[in-house]
């Protein structure tokens, strides 16, 4: 999305702001059960879906004859065997949600007055923990955070600081990382300095 076009720019605006309407909160109806290769179906006769599928499954596995990954593996068109790249699948809900936190980040930039239509969801969506991806999307919503803290609003600053604060003691490195970055780059704005 392009901010310099005033037609194209009110276009695309009226479809972002309906999309993350729609979908930025998606990542409320996970389940606790999410994985990272669910639903994938195979759109070859070979492919990472198949394999997923079954890679814990001991009955495949036992007394096979163990194979290289690529070396043996048919190779019936380019990209196939362990290179099949030929899949789908429908996204799950904290997905929707991660995509839409860049969303989120184009649309503030172009229009600063959507700030506080949109950021109170983004926040909420760092309270929730409870399916196995959490941590995925709370990096993404920490970096997001972080980069678009120079030009975010002091009234917003005051919201997020206390949610990345409370993100320093998760448990997962990553997420503890990206709001000790974000903290950082916040430098001198403390919680009294923000008021």
């Amino acid at each position: 999305m392009t901010c310099d076009e005033p037609e194209l720019s009110a276009m695309a605006m009226s479809r972002a702001l309906a999309e993350l309407t729609t979908f930025l909160p998606a990542a409320k109806e996970q389940r606790s059960d999410s994985r990272a290769a669910a639903g994938l179906t195979n759109e070859t006769k070979f492919g990472v879906a198949e394999k997923r599928a079954f890679d814990n499954d001991p009955h495949i596995h036992t007394g096979q004859t163990p194979m290289s990954c690529g070396s043996l593996a048919p190779k019936l068109k380019r990209g196939a065997g362990c290179m099949d790249h030929s899949f789908r699948r429908s996204a799950e809900p904290w997905e929707v949600s991660d995509g839409c936190v860049f969303l989120f980040r184009e649309v503030v930039t172009c229009d600063p007055s959507q700030w506080p239509v949109f950021l109170p969801t983004v926040l909420e969506l760092m309270s929730l923990r409870s399916f196995a991806h959490y941590s995925n999307l709370h990096t993404t919503i920490l970096r997001t955070l972080r980069h678009l803290w120079p030009a975010m609003p002091a009234a917003q600053r005051k919201t997020v600081l206390p949610v990345a604060q409370a993100a320093i003691d998760d448990e997962n490195r990553l997420v503890s990382s990206e709001a000790k970055f974000l903290l950082e780059d916040a430098g001198e704005d403390t919680l009294d300095k923000v008021e």
